[in-house]
Order: structure tokens, then sequence, then C-alpha cells
């Protein structure tokens, strides 16, 4: 991410500076996650600024091709939308890229502060954008990665689409392992979370989303973890953006609730399809569509906020629970399983208990407490003379004397309301499982991991009905993760629950 920086730790800046200072001059850091570091540099020969991308040395083999597919592909592009790649190399063991600066937030940047988003803003954003998708399209690459945070807006307000680490060429340059999904959950296509093959209506239908959110200030699915997402993303339909929307015009909702549709039939044929709709409906309302999405002031003005509030290096995302392995296919096999009407009964009674509860307790609390015996005022016995009190007088009630009782104590001062986490934890070790036989070769199973503060597994439970000793190497394998834990919303670490799947590769 551009425009937010940080300082470098003095450790990792002599450590930089011996590996490339003869290439670079290090400034901040941009952005980190747990593929990799992005830099603000001085490029030393050319006395130019650049952000430079270096792979983190921990990452396993894999993760070093596909950071080197990155650069190779996103250095084939030229776009004046899309990021330039400068220049690729590995170095000392390091692999790293060099790119264009631009000097700007992300668009998640921006929909953290800016709450009044609107269709103006969304058509000046997306048709500049929809035209780099098509011409990533046309030259057979595929991004596979669309989301606010991989969209940068320069100081002019211009947009551009970066990070195409999981980008998919028509070539095949890296293959992906069977059962793996690769994209954030949030935003990922049906076909995509199902690990079925994509084209270009992938990348239409994540645009699609991110737009949904900019201008509904809500996701179409949210869920607790990334696989209940995926789960939903499957299983339902968005809901209607002109519900949270209804002062917007219908042509622009329509345009994106058809980048929506669960099947890609029925999604915009292309990006320049939904380009040129939006183009007309732009037309038709009198929107200079070919304006710049935010005025340099406004931009100015919000980094300025930015710059006041950030207090933490922007996360770049990447390799956490988004691109777990998992097997798309068990979600559907697990949904297919369940008996609905007897889960749509269950919840019912549930619901109508619960109301119920509810009731009494309210109907208790809004009995009056009957109020304390008084003398009577009726005509009394003649044998009997009551004297009748003066009227100023309260009626006399004998006093009744109780037994000494304890003082309450006082009522304990209430836990602090226990932190959530605001960001996911990401995986950054994983461990292959240990078989004792072929009879769990190829298995699915579905684990649940709470992850501690420090990023270590505390415990895992085995979902699947699998053999015990699958779900015993499952298991095994699934302690042995690790990762860098979830952030709260003042950037500490959290405990989580995260659940994910594996696939038992095979014995040994």
């Amino acid at each position: 991410m551009m425009g937010v920086s940080a300082p470098i730790k003095e450790r990792q800046k002599v450590r930089l500076e011996k590996r490339l200072g003869r290439r670079f001059s290090f400034v901040s850091v941009l952005g980190q996650g747990a593929a990799g570091t992005v830099y603000e540099v001085m490029n030393l020969h050319l006395q130019r600024k650049e952000a430079l991308k270096v792979l983190a040395d921990t990452q396993p083999e894999d993760f070093s091709t596909r950071f080197s597919h990155e650069a190779k592909v996103s250095a084939a592009l030229d776009h004046p939308n899309i990021v330039k790649i400068y220049e690729f190399e590995q170095e000392r063991g390091s692999f790293w890229y060099s790119m264009q600066f631009i000097d700007g937030p992300s668009l998640a940047q921006i929909m953290t502060i800016r709450k009044d988003l609107d269709e103006v803003a969304m058509a000046r954003l997306a048709i500049p954008l929809l035209d780099a998708l098509h011409y990533s399209h046309i030259h057979g690459i595929i991004h596979r990665d669309i989301k606010p945070g991989n969209i940068l807006i320069n100081e002019q307000g211009r947009p551009f689409l970066t990070d195409f680490g999981i980008a998919k060429t028509t070539d095949n340059l890296v293959k992906t392992r069977t059962g793996t999904m690769l994209g954030t959950p949030a935003y990922v296509a049906p076909e995509q979370a199902m690990g079925q093959p994509v084209d270009h209506r992938a990348d239409i239908y994540s645009l699609g989303v991110t737009l949904y959110e900019m201008l509904a200030k809500r996701l179409p699915f949210t869920a607790e973890n990334s696989l209940q997402t995926v789960v939903m993303r499957i299983q339902e339909d968005p809901e209607p953006l002109l519900k949270h929307c209804p002062s917007m015009h219908a042509a622009f909702t329509d345009i994106i609730m058809r980048a929506l549709v669960r099947e890609k039939l029925g999604r915009w044929e292309s990006a320049m399809d939904m380009k040129t709709a939006l183009i007309q409906a732009c037309e038709e309302l009198g929107i200079s569509w070919d304006q710049p999405m935010m005025a340099p002031i406004e931009l100015a003005r919000l980094r300025k906020t930015m710059s006041l509030e950030e207090s933490t290096i922007v996360d770049l995302g990447g390799e956490g629970p988004w691109q777990m392995v998992y097997d798309p296919p068990a979600i559907v096999r697990f949904l297919r399983r369940i008996h609905w009407p007897w889960l749509a009964g269950s919840a019912a009674c549930i619901v109508v208990a619960f109301a119920g509860v509810l009731w009494w307790r309210h109907a208790r609390a809004a009995v009056p407490v009957p109020p304390p015996p008084s003398v009577s005022t009726a005509p009394a016995p003649p044998p009997i003379a009551i004297p009748t009190p003066a009227p100023s007088a309260p009626p006399i009630i004998p006093a009744v004397k109780t037994p000494p009782q304890a003082v309450p104590a006082p009522p304990k001062t209430p836990e602090a309301i226990p932190r959530r986490a605001v960001t996911p934890p990401m995986l950054q070790e994983s461990s292959q499982p240990e078989l004792n036989g072929a009879q769990c070769a190829g298995l699915t199973v579905n684990l649940s991991l709470h992850i501690g503060e420090d990023g270590h597994v505390k415990s895992c439970k085995v979902l699947s009905k699998v053999p015990p000793e699958c779900a015993k190497a499952a298991q095994d394998a699934g302690l042995r993760y690790r990762f860098q834990p979830a952030l709260d919303a003042q950037g500490q670490p959290v405990e989580s629950v995260v659940a994910i799947a594996i696939i038992l590769a095979g014995a040994p």
C-alpha cells in the first residue's frame, strides 16, 4: 500500500542495505504481509522514487515461484491503470522486484474513512479499472484477487490495479495444487471458491463485490470465518444493492448486481461490456465519468487524516487463511448432507422458546408490587369502637422484627469486553500430515483451529468423520501450523478461531 508508511526497524534496515544497498536507499515501510514487505526506496542509479517488494526469507519454495511469476506477469502489462514493474532479481537469497511508486492510499483505506462514496465516485473508479481488466484479459491474464486493498489511488485521483501475485495466465506459468483456493474469500467468485476452473468473469465478480461494498458500506456476504463466507457465496445470492442504497439509480445497481450472478454465464460477457454499460448509464444521467474519483484537495485532506490516525503498518494480506489448502467440493458435499428442514424447524423452536422467556421476564417485571396492608375504612361492627385517625396521619403498621441480614456485597466491576479480531490470522508455516498407510490418501479433513496471541495453535478439533488414524494425522499437522496472529482494532494480537480443510496427500 502506498501512502501510509512506517519507520524501518534498524536491524531490518541494516540487513536490507547489506543486500541491496548499492541499488536502493531505503526510506520507509509501505506495507507488510505474510508473503513479503513493500518498501519506499530511492533508486540510486536513476534517482527515482520506487516501491520495492521483497519476498520474506521464511517462505517455502513454491512461494518463491509464485513471487517470480507475479513479477513476470506484471512486467508484461503496460496500461495507464496498472502498476508498472521496473526490475526483478534474485540476489543473495532474496527475491525482489521494484515497481512504480503510487503516492496515495488504497481504496480500502479510503473506504475506512470516507463513508459518503456515491455512484459518481463508483463510476469514475470502475470505468478505468474495467478498461485495465479488459486489457489484462485480452492478453490472457486473469488477476483472481480483485479487492479494495489491491486498488491504489494516486494523488491526482487516478486508480491503479496492483498485486498480480496469484494471477493466472492462459499458458499456465504456475500450476495450482488441487484443492487450493487462491484469493480472498470475501471477494472471490463462487466457481473460484469451489476450486473450479476460472476465466475473466471471476475478475468481474470480484470487482462487483468491491463496488457493492464501496456503495453499501458492507459486503454482500459476511460471516465469522473464511470457510463460512465461502459456503454462503456458493449457497446464496447477495441481497439487492438497492435495498441498502434506495436513493441510487437503478441503472447502476442493476449493472453491479449482474456482475454478482452466481452462475458465470449470467454475468457480463466481458469487462468491456460492463464498462460500456456504465458509460451509457452515466451519459443518460448527465454524470461526467472521465474525471478523477476524488479531487486532489480531497485526497490531500484524507492523507492528512490517515497520517494522524494510522499507527500500524498496513497489512498487504496475501498468504493468510484466504490461501489455505482446502477441498472446495467437500463444502458442497457437506451442504448436501445437512437435513435443512430439520435444521430450520430446530432454529424456529429455539427462536420461539427464547421469545417466550423474554415475554415471561417482561410480564413478571410489569406486575405491580402489592401495597402494604392499611387500616380498613369500612364501618366497624357495633360492639367494637375504632377511633378514626386524623386525616394527616398515615395508617399505623405494626413493626415486624426481621433477623439481621448481611449487607450485600457491592456488585463486581464488570470485566472488560473481550477484544475482538478485526484482522484475521495469516498462515506462515504449514505441516504435511504424517500418514501410516495409503487408506488416508486423498481424504479431506475439516479442522477448527484455536490460535493463540503468539500465533501458535492452542488446540485443533477434527470436524470430519474419518478413520481415527487419518484424523490423528490431520490433527497433528494442524497443531504444527504457525500463524501471524489476528489483530484487534488497536493492532494488538488476540486469540482467534479459524476453520480450514486440508487434504491428506498420500502415504510415504
